[in-house]
């Protein structure tokens, strides 16, 4: 459920339902239309009994292109079923290639193409991302041609896929945390904040025809840590390029030694420090935590380093290890490594 404020006081609601691809496995059946019909009909019914001024009604289905005229015709159902708002759906830049998109387009009042998804190919050549701004670029341009109002996705998330030695597929991963299997890694895929900033810039610059907005998929959640941070999200909308900033600081523990502690100070969301340094007179043992390992490599200084690719968001901060100093007075040096 999406809001959109008209006015002072007015609230106008966006209802989404989401068809996933084991619901029309077998097609377009008279169950499955009868089924979806009775869900969407019931929830928009509902609505309007308790006063919900209701404005647009969006499918986001996991439709075969080869089933698309089928689609179409169930879509155009639910329009002349009830004309109270306005019906859209989510659509493949795969899709707009279909002799099908077209019938599809025209079914509805218009809809969002989604330009963000995982790429097995892409991943086996070393380019873990959710979009390639050519890609998304040459869709938007063609999605112009069919001359319905359209808006564009853009990605705020990350996705995490497993894969085993031959690059197959084994999992998924979105909000969860998990170490790969034996003989399996681990690939995050990001999106990226400065691609969806030029490709918003160009857009601005020279608006492609029939494109009215941008939907952005989707908005941060403390809880979803691929997903971007509030304060990254807000620079993109505004414009601006997220600044990342780290800083290692020492917090004084009752018990003596210090806690190190990773803290981004800036407004992007980036992965931690591979290593840093920290130099102080009598600093005399250190361990790391949460990935991090602790190494002297001189008399008082101690390295700090690790191999996992940990994202740590804007204003969020990371216990990296401990230090013990003779003195948690004296002055201390940090120094992170590129």
């Amino acid at each position: 459920v999406g809001a959109f404020r008209r006015g002072a006081s007015e609230l106008s609601v966006k209802v989404r339902w989401r068809v996933g691809a084991g619901v029309i496995a077998q097609g377009w059946t008279v169950e499955v239309r009868s089924y979806i019909e009775r869900v969407v009909f019931d929830t928009l019914k509902q609505a309007r009994a308790q006063g919900v001024n209701l404005r647009e009604a969006q499918l986001d289905c996991d439709c075969p292109t080869r089933l698309l005229v089928e689609y179409a015709d169930f879509l155009k159902s639910l329009r002349k079923h009830d004309g109270g708002v306005s019906w859209t759906f989510t659509a493949l830049p795969s899709w707009l290639h279909s002799s099908g998109f077209e019938k599809l387009a025209s079914a509805g009042d218009g809809f969002v193409l989604q330009v963000h998804w995982l790429r097995p190919d892409l991943f086996e050549q070393g380019k873990a991302t959710l979009m390639i701004s050519n890609e998304a670029r040459e869709a938007v341009a063609r999605a112009s041609r069919f001359g319905v109002p359209f808006r564009v996705a853009l990605p705020t998330y990350g996705s995490a896929v497993i894969v085993d030695a031959a690059w197959r597929w084994l999992d998924v991963l979105s909000e969860e945390q998990s170490d790969p299997p034996g003989g399996m890694q681990l690939i995050e895929a990001q999106s990226s904040p400065e691609e969806c900033l030029a490709l918003v810039a160009e857009w601005k610059n020279e608006r492609p025809a029939w494109l009215t907005g941008i939907a952005w998929y989707r908005l941060p959640v403390a809880a979803d840590r691929r997903n971007w941070s509030w304060p990254q999200f807000e620079a993109v909308v505004r414009g601006r390029k997220p600044v990342v900033r780290f800083e290692v600081v020492l917090k004084t523990n009752a018990e003596g030694w210090e806690s190190v502690l990773v803290n981004n100070v800036g407004d992007g969301d980036a992965l931690v420090p591979r290593s840093f340094r920290i130099e102080s007179a009598g600093a005399l043992a250190a361990d790391g935590a949460n990935g991090y390992h602790a190494n002297e490599i001189a008399g008082g200084t101690f390295r700090f380093s690790t191999v996992k690719a940990l994202q740590l968001k804007a204003g969020q901060t990371l216990p990296a290890g401990w230090l013990r100093r003779g003195d948690s007075g004296a002055p201390f040096t940090v120094k992170i490594e590129p």
